[in-house]
């Protein structure tokens, strides 16, 4: 089973065993937390939705709000079984990171002063945004935590203090280059 799913898949199950959800919820939750780390678009949810409650992971519930059809999606026992298998017997994986700011940083040596500055100006300007940004949806993330995904809270703390010593650094580059 595990075999056929992707970590699209996870993401779903994931949200939906927080709570049911129909695929316009899970974005709008995703867009507030996961985004930061994995992001899902639409073209990807109601797919893989699809796909998931033909293999008997969800079922669809019809939830008609305001005249408007809308579809509710519930983890099966086999899908919260699945959900489970994953999260107890995922490797570890691998991280990697595409940033093209840091990509020039990294050649700027070979630029002139002005234009280092420039782009550690706009990474600490991406920095400040980001901080402002995981700062302003704490208080979403601690709602959620009072509906079983208590350990997301810990992923935000865990963003913010990355982000936070990220733009520490990003300053410190730049009195460097100044002094």
């Amino acid at each position: 089973m595990s075999a056929q799913l992707n970590n699209t898949s996870y993401v779903l199950l994931g949200f939906i065993g927080i709570g049911p959800r129909s695929g316009y919820d899970i974005k709008r939750v995703a867009d507030h937390s996961t985004r930061f780390f994995w992001q899902i678009s639409y073209g990807q949810i109601y797919p893989e939705l699809k796909r998931l409650t033909e293999l008997g992971l969800v079922e669809l519930e019809a939830d008609p709000r305001g005249g408007r059809a809308r579809n509710l999606y519930s983890l099966t026992e086999r899908g919260r079984q699945t959900l489970q298998e994953w999260l107890a017997h995922a490797p570890a994986g691998t991280f990697e990171m595409r940033d093209e700011l840091l990509l020039k940083l990294f050649f700027a040596g070979l630029a002139p002063r002005d234009v280092q500055l420039e782009i550690l100006s706009q990474l600490r300007l991406r920095e400040e945004a980001m901080l402002a940004e995981l700062r302003a949806i704490e208080p979403h993330a601690r709602e959620m935590a009072k509906q079983k995904a208590a350990l997301g809270t810990y992923v935000l703390e865990g963003g913010l203090r990355i982000h936070q010593a990220y733009l520490d650094h990003i300053k410190e580059l730049e009195r460097r280059l100044i002094s």
